[in-house]
């Protein structure tokens, strides 16, 4: 078993919540990746993701998506709930963090491990920015 740990950066963007309970989406583009621990050779060149966000509470929500590093993808389930509330720069700036539960397929195949995101956004924009720590156990 190998370890790998990533910092990922990512300026997402969201759709405007819709529906009853709200949901969105979020879409990240190309991330910047930093290798933290691990071989290199493992990591990826490139990191994207998509999700599909469902607000739970008032400040807690559900996420689920993919991340595609490279040519692998990883599945993110949440773990727990994500919490979001407003940054000290006031409304409609929010801060917020979330951790996922993560598991491998293609290059990644058979890899688990957690991700936890740590972000900030502009609701009446949708754009954020974030950082994720990745830790992963490769097979």
């Amino acid at each position: 078993m190998r370890r790998l740990t990533l910092l990922l950066t990512f300026e997402p963007q969201a759709t405007p919540p819709e529906g009853e309970p709200p949901v969105l989406a979020v879409k990240s583009g190309s991330g910047r990746v930093t290798v933290l621990d691990g071989d290199p050779g493992d990591a990826p060149d490139l990191a994207s993701y998509e999700s599909r966000v469902q607000l739970t509470g008032q400040t807690t929500f559900d996420e689920v998506g993919t991340m595609n590093l490279g040519d692998g993808t990883l599945d993110l389930t949440t773990i727990g709930q994500g919490s979001m509330e407003p940054s000290a720069e006031g409304e409609p700036v929010m801060q917020g963090t979330i951790a996922w539960r993560v598991a491998g397929r293609g290059r990644y195949a058979g890899a688990t491990g957690t991700i936890v995101s740590s972000f900030i956004a502009d609701l009446s924009t949708g754009a954020a920015v974030e950082r994720q720590v990745v830790r992963l156990f490769l097979p």
